[in-house]
């Protein structure tokens, strides 16, 4: 296993509810997570766009908005977002924006949809 896989799963590990993954399902699911850099200010996800990944903050900040542009959440490291997207229709409820240079990690809905 790669020291790059090896700190995803650390990191991931550490945060609900991946923190109650049998190892071996952890391992799995964190070998299928993309990593993203997002520069302060840029869109991460537009509202009614294709959702697919469920979308955790590594490092960083995110702001999620409702439809209407209030502000509707601000995100930190181990946070996720994306989940109603994924749940309901595959389409972005809630936009979000980098508010300073952020790392995600992109992980696929599918393997999500499986721990459900």
């Amino acid at each position: 296993m790669s020291i790059e896989i090896q700190d995803i799963i650390t990191f991931v590990s550490t945060y609900e509810p991946f923190n109650n993954l049998p190892e071996e399902e952890l391992n799995a699911l964190c070998g299928t997570i993309e990593v993203s850099y997002f520069q302060a200010g840029s869109q991460i996800l537009e509202h009614g766009g294709t959702i697919d990944a469920l979308y955790m903050v590594r490092s960083g900040s995110v702001e999620v908005f409702r439809r209407t542009g209030e502000l509707y959440n601000r995100l930190e490291s181990g946070e996720v977002f994306g989940q109603m997207g994924i749940l309901l229709n595959g389409h972005v409820r809630y936009p979000a924006r980098a508010l300073e240079d952020t790392l995600i990690y992109r992980i696929p809905s599918e393997k999500i949809l499986e721990m459900c």
